[in-house]
C-alpha cells in the first residue's frame, strides 16, 4: 500500500521529466532517429545478404548519420540561427562525404582487394582530407557555440539592466494611471 502512494506520487514528476528531456531534444529528433538507425545498421550483418566490405558497411551507416543531420536541419531551417544551420549542413556533408567515400571504395579494406600503390598513395591524401575537414567542421561549431554564449550574455544581460516598468511596455517615469490632462 505504501508502495504504490510512494510511485503514485512520481508519476507525474518522471512525466515531467520525460516532457522536459523531449522538449530539450528538440533540436535532435531527427537525428537522434537517423542515428539509432545508424546503429541498426551497422550491427545488421548485411554481408550475409550480399557482397559488402567492412568500410562499406560502415560507409552506410555513417551515410545514415549524415541524412539525419541533413533532414534536420531542412525540417528546422526557420528556427535555426545562421550558425546552427552552418554546423548542421557541414556537419551532414561532411558525414555524406565519408559515407559515400567509404561505400564507393571497397579496396580501403585491404581483406576485400589487393591494393595498389595508388590506391595506397589515394588512401593517405583521404585520411589528411578528413582531418582537416574534422578541424574546418570543429571550427564552425566552436563558432556556432560561442555565438550562442553571447547571444544567452547579451539577454541576460537585457533582462537584469531594464526597469520593472519596461518589462511591461511604459517608459520610467509613467503609470498604470492615466495623465493629468487627459494625456
Amino acid at each position: 500500500m505504501e508502495n504504490e502512494k510512494a510511485t503514485a506520487g512520481k508519476e507525474p514528476n518522471e512525466s515531467r521529466s520525460r516532457a522536459s528531456l523531449w522538449h530539450r531534444t528538440r533540436r535532435y529528433h531527427i537525428i537522434i532517429f537517423w542515428a539509432m538507425l545508424a546503429l541498426g545498421v551497422l550491427y545488421t550483418p548485411l554481408q550475409h545478404s550480399f557482397t559488402l566490405g567492412r568500410y562499406q558497411h560502415w560507409g552506410l551507416s555513417i551515410t545514415c548519420l549524415g541524412i539525419g543531420y541533413l533532414l534536420q536541419v531542412i525540417w528546422s531551417w526557420r528556427d535555426y540561427t545562421k550558425w546552427a544551420k552552418i554546423s548542421y549542413l557541414s556537419t551532414a556533408c561532411y558525414f555524406l562525404f565519408v559515407g559515400f567515400t567509404f561505400y564507393a571504395n571497397p579496396w580501403l579494406d585491404a581483406r576485400m582487394s589487393l591494393q595498389t600503390e595508388e590506391q595506397m598513395g589515394r588512401r593517405s591524401l583521404m585520411l589528411v582530407a578528413y582531418f582537416v575537414m574534422s578541424l574546418a567542421l570543429s571550427a564552425v561549431w566552436m563558432k556556432w557555440i560561442r555565438a550562442e554564449a553571447k547571444a544567452q550574455r547579451n539577454v541576460a544581460k537585457r533582462t537584469a539592466i531594464q526597469p520593472a516598468g519596461a518589462l511591461k511596455g511604459h517608459d520610467n517615469n509613467q503609470s498604470d494611471e492615466p495623465r493629468e490632462g487627459g494625456q
